[in-house]
This record gives C-alpha cells, sequence and structure tokens, in this order.
C-alpha cells in the first residue's frame, strides 16, 4: 500500500470487503456441495458406480488448475516487465560479467513525514492486527517488498529525527556541503 499512495485511504474498505467475501464462501460452500456435489445414500446404493459424488466434484481440480495456471502467466509477465526494464535501464545493454558494477539504482520517491509517521504509528498497527485477526488470521505477516518499504520508510524517519535535533548552525553546514556536492 505504501507504494501506491492512491490505495491508502481504500485499505480498511478493501479489508473489509475480502473479509465479507470469506464470510459468505464459508457458508455458501458447504450448502453448494451438499446440494450439488454429494450424492444421497439411496442414490448411492442404486447407482451402478457406487461413487458418493457427483461429476460436479471435478470443480476442485479444473478450479485449482486455472488458478496455477493464472498464477504462473502473470509472474512469467512480471518477470518480463523486470527484464524489459532491466535493459531500458541499462541503455539496451544486457548486463554481463564484465559489465561495470556501477547501476543506476532506481528512483523512488521519499515518503512523506506523515506517510512515515502513519506507517510507525502504534494505532495504526493495532488495527491492521484486529482487523486480520477477525478474518482469523492470527498474524498479518508481511511481504518482502513490504519490508523494504518499511526499511527504507524507517530509514527517512531517522533522517528526518537527525534533522529535526540539529541547531541552525549545523543546519548552515549541512546546506553548504550540499551546494557544495
Amino acid at each position: 500500500m505504501a507504494g501506491i499512495p492512491e490505495l491508502e485511504t481504500s485499505q480498511s474498505l478493501m479489508q473489509s470487503v475480502l473479509s465479507m467475501v470469506a464470510s459468505f464462501a464459508g457458508f455458501m460452500t458447504p450448502t453448494v456441495i451438499a446440494a450439488f456435489v454429494i450424492r444421497s445414500p439411496e442414490d448411492v446404493d442404486a447407482s451402478d458406480d457406487k461413487h458418493e459424488l457427483t461429476s460436479l466434484a471435478l470443480y476442485i481440480p479444473v478450479v485449482s488448475g486455472a488458478c496455477i495456471i493464472g498464477l504462473w502467466r502473470a509472474y512469467v509477465r512480471e518477470i518480463k516487465k523486470l527484464k524489459e526494464t532491466e535493459q531500458e535501464d541499462s541503455g539496451g545493454i544486457v548486463p554481463l560479467e564484465t559489465t561495470s558494477l556501477l547501476a543506476t539504482g532506481r528512483s523512488s520517491r521519499k515518503s512523506s513525514v506523515v506517510e512515515i509517521h502513519q506507517a510507525f504509528s502504534k494505532q495504526t498497527e493495532i488495527s491492521r492486527r484486529r482487523s486480520v485477526e477477525v478474518m482469523g488470521v492470527s498474524l498479518p505477516y508481511e511481504s518482502c517488498d513490504e519490508k523494504t518499504d518499511r526499511d527504507e520508510m524507517w530509514q527517512q524517519k531517522m533522517e528526518f529525527h537527525k534533522l529535526s535535533t540539529l541547531d541552525e548552525d549545523e543546519l548552515d553546514a549541512l546546506k553548504l556541503e550540499e551546494e557544495k556536492a
């Protein structure tokens, strides 16, 4: 969320929709399975194959396979995007072992003071944990990107804190140093 500022205000809405969909699936799935997939004992005894499940039970491998294929296609698409951006960043030159070690690095914007304060706010963390605990998740794990963003914001917070504690003479010296560089 921190990478997309436009979605920052929609986080609670998205979490509540996810929670409602999970709740809906929790009581609809047994109803659908009982009505369309499981056969009654009388039907099983009367049938030749003696199977307890109808052919609609094949939805499980079909939907699972569709999810795996969709995830694989998204993964391949992201890998292609990364390779294209790497080639664009390097000016069309494919990096080899002989390529210079100096890299341009990604140009990311600095987080605002408000965004950093919100990310490290105890109230935000409490709200986040409560919202996922309601959905049955015991602890919200962060992805690698979220951890990287959080570490970057922590460094920026330390820089802001360091700047806020400097007196005027030190600030003037820092400005002169930046102007020389």
